[in-house]
């Protein structure tokens, strides 16, 4: 069963449930469709220890 959230929402959900782990999923996902591929922003925030909604304090 899928959930509808707004786009704030689905940010949200992908903080708590990780980025590390929502860039594995895409990266798993763009091997079939290269739609998925994780942007490099993912990989800067994992790296720098933010998450989605620092993008907002900034």
């Amino acid at each position: 069963m899928a959930l509808r959230v707004g786009r704030a929402a689905r940010c949200d959900l992908a903080d708590r449930r990780g980025l590390m782990l929502l860039r594995r999923d895409l990266r798993l996902w763009a091997e079939e469709n290269a739609l998925w591929t994780p942007p490099p922003l993912l990989d800067r925030l994992i790296r720098d220890g933010l998450t989605l909604a620092a993008l907002n304090e900034a």
